[in-house]
């Protein structure tokens, strides 16, 4: 009898560590159970602890880890069957649902969808809940976005059947992330807000809290609110401190604080970020090439069958197929690993570039006439692709700054695509630094064309806006490497363009502007204190009216606020800004 405590302690606390986030803790306790007593429990018990064990393993996301990962899941699926009474009992679905995300994680998202499916309509809403949510998560593995929203919505309507609160909070997160790739970034927001009291407490499981905040920083990114993005990034890497097995949501923490200091000019803290992130990669997985499955067709999204029949042959046989090809598979997970990173948009734009460019270049010779066409060849297949809104506009700011630096005969078409840049970006929410780059990039090419009229106009615009992401910037080192990176190449532009056209105010207004810090924030820390590396700072407000200026920047610089909504930044509305 005080061995059968013993034994359910052992799992319970196995759980209880699983949830918290100390894995290796957590798997020690089931290789107990399971070597020790567990071996005199019925088949049905035995399948749970091979099924917790699979989960366990699943969540640590180690490539090694989730070969065994899947061998106890089918472990799992085995003897359910064997304890159950009847066909498609509560036990089996959730042995196999179990060997589904294990199949998930592994990158087999086919395998994965095609074992989930056929528990859709289980009359046990935790089943049936889990099997939606993966079926989810396979259509957003394979870029299905949108298809992805609905699956995780139908997850959420069976777990609220069930009562599964925590459950429901867990699909919440996927899908905010789902709503976030499908450029729905204010519905993504809303759907994290409305956990974010949950999560902020302390005795909330912390490997789902984790994730939580790995997902908000995501979706605050992309809204341009950088620094609250970093800030539920340190909350995260505070908790992960505390936790055990995790080194795979520890790269993609270190990629996302990569992104985000890019995104703000700290070319050279980003760069560390992003060794380590690879650091812990080439630890954590070989590198090999192998082939990755190749996901089903966008146009031809793969069919949900939601009739009475359980399996097909070609079901069947997922089970016998789980072990084939390590080599391969490692390569996948090594490679997943690492497009799973949270670029920045001028990274991701890049990507999207990538290859293609550099093969457009060697094919062209360095021929400016025959490679213009090819780029803007490239950038065009982004054109009208949903949920690459942002990618394009990081894109066309790209290819347009590339065509200006190959000479007259590519100007037009660069000023083409910034142009188009320019006009896709006013109806993207978080886009106001790419805004800001874009009018940046077309006023160096609208000098370059001898345009200095319009050039200064779009140099004043994409300054301010630069000028004003300074003030989230808490850190000192960040504002100055902001300053040298960003804002003084534009304000020199912006000097010498004003004093071109005879216009020594302007020209006084911007160097004026580019040598003032700011002024300390209420609240901020005492200086006295020594803490003088982390000083909240405000712009210096404008006296003067700033329409007797040629030029007015507040049509660029205030349509973020409403834009965009409320947020934690520091408040600039009702000052007045003009260079």
């Amino acid at each position: 009898m005080t061995m059968t405590i013993l034994d359910y302690s052992q799992l319970d606390a196995a759980r209880r560590l699983d949830l918290a986030g100390n894995l290796q803790d957590a798997h020690e306790h089931l290789l107990r159970y399971l070597r020790g007593s567990g071996r005199g429990q019925d088949s049905r018990r035995r399948s749970a602890a091979f099924r917790l064990q699979a989960r366990i393993l699943r969540h640590g996301e180690d490539p090694a880890d989730l070969r065994m990962a899947r061998d106890s899941a089918s472990h799992a699926v085995r003897l359910a069957n064997l304890a159950a009474s009847a066909p498609g009992e509560r036990s089996v679905g959730l042995a196999e649902l179990e060997l589904a995300a294990c199949l998930l994680a592994s990158d087999r998202h086919i395998q994965a969808l095609g074992m989930a499916k056929g528990w859709l309509d289980d009359p046990d809403a935790t089943v049936s809940g889990w099997a939606w949510a993966l079926v989810g998560e396979c259509h957003l593995e394979t870029s299905q976005f949108f298809v992805a929203v609905a699956d995780l919505q139908n997850a959420l309507a069976e777990f609220a059947r069930a009562g599964k609160q925590v459950r429901e909070r867990s699909v919440r997160i996927t899908l905010a992330d789902a709503l976030t790739r499908c450029g729905r970034l204010g519905d993504a927001a809303s759907v994290l807000e409305q956990d974010r009291g949950y999560w902020s407490q302390p005795a909330a499981p912390t490997r789902i809290r984790i994730r939580y905040l790995l997902a908000r920083a995501g979706n605050l990114h992309q809204l341009g609110r950088i620094a609250e993005a970093l800030d539920n990034l340190e909350d995260a890497q505070a908790l992960l401190g505390t936790c055990t097995g995790m080194d795979a949501v520890k790269v993609r923490l270190d990629q996302q604080f990569a992104a985000c200091l890019t995104e703000w000019g700290q070319l050279d803290r980003a760069e560390g970020r992003r060794k380590k992130a690879n650091g812990r990669l080439d630890r954590l997985a070989p590198r090999f090439d192998g082939p990755r499955e190749p996901p089903p067709p966008p146009s031809a999204p793969i069919a949900v069958d939601l009739g009475r029949e359980r399996r097909t042959p070609d079901e069947r046989r997922v089970n016998q197929d789980l072990v084939h090809s390590d080599e391969q598979l490692q390569a996948r997970l090594a490679r997943r690993l690492r497009d799973k990173a949270t670029l920045s948009q001028r990274r991701l734009s890049a990507a999207a570039l990538g290859s293609q460019v550099d093969l457009a270049i060697n094919e062209a010779k360095g021929s400016p006439k025959a490679l213009t066409p090819r780029v803007a060849g490239q950038v065009a297949r982004l054109h009208g692709v949903p949920g690459l809104e942002r990618v394009e506009v990081g894109a066309l700011v790209e290819a347009g700054a590339l065509l200006r630096g190959l000479g007259t005969t590519s100007l037009l078409e660069s000023q083409r695509l910034l142009r188009r840049a320019v006009e896709r970006v006013r109806f993207l929410d978080g886009m106001e630094l790419w805004e800001a780059r874009a009018l940046l990039e077309l006023g160096r090419t609208l000098d370059a064309m001898g345009e200095s009229d319009r050039a200064l106009e779009c140099v004043l615009g994409g300054a301010g806006a630069l000028h004003l992401e300074r003030f989230a910037m808490r850190k000192r080192a960040f504002r100055d490497a902001w300053l040298r990176t960003e804002l003084h190449p534009a304000f020199e532009l912006g000097v010498r363009l004003a004093l071109e056209r005879n216009l020594p105010e302007v020209a006084s207004e911007i160097i004026v502007f580019s040598r003032t810090a700011g002024f300390v924030a209420s609240g901020a820390p005492d200086i006295a204190g020594g803490d003088r590396t982390d000083l909240p700072f405000l712009p210096v407000p404008r006296t003067g009216d700033p329409d007797d200026l040629p030029f007015d920047i507040q049509g660029h610089t205030n349509r973020a606020e409403h834009r965009s909504g409320p947020s934690d930044r520091t408040p600039t509305q009702g000052i007045h800004y003009a260079i």
